[in-house]
């Protein structure tokens, strides 16, 4: 029989924002603004670590994924394509059918991520901003 144990010293005044994210209103707004901050102040503050950074750009990934999911189901995107029917006649070559049909998907894959890509553009990114889901008006 064996065990073992993993410890995260953490030296300083730094905070894990991984482990221990902010849990108030308050903790998230100072933690938000010392990210913003950085540049400006030229040093780090106790929320400017590795794991805050990490923490901040999977948040960014929960929202890309948000915006993934509205827009699937708003667009109706499976639905469509599932609609879509290639004719045996007009395409005899399995090869030619499917060609046929990669044009219709390319053409919703376009739409699919352009209605994304403007909305993530639109998500804030400063100070004192929070997130918002694809499916509220701001």
């Amino acid at each position: 029989m064996s065990a073992g144990s993993t410890i995260l010293v953490l030296t300083g005044t730094y905070t894990d924002a991984i482990e221990n994210p902010p849990v108030t209103e308050d903790e998230a707004v100072e933690a938000v603004d010392e990210m913003n901050g950085y540049q400006a102040r030229g040093r780090v503050g106790r929320w400017h670590t590795m794991q805050a950074s990490l923490a901040h750009e999977k948040h960014h990934l929960r929202e890309l994924n948000d915006a993934f999911k509205f827009y699937w189901d708003n667009l109706r995107i499976q639905d469509s394509i599932e609609l879509q029917h290639v004719s045996c006649e007009k395409f005899p070559k399995m090869d030619d059918a499917l060609n046929e049909m990669r044009k219709f998907v390319r053409s919703w894959t376009a739409t699919y991520m352009t209605a994304v890509k403007k909305y993530v553009e639109l998500l804030p990114d400063k100070e004192n901003t929070v997130p918002t889901a694809p499916d509220k008006k701001f």
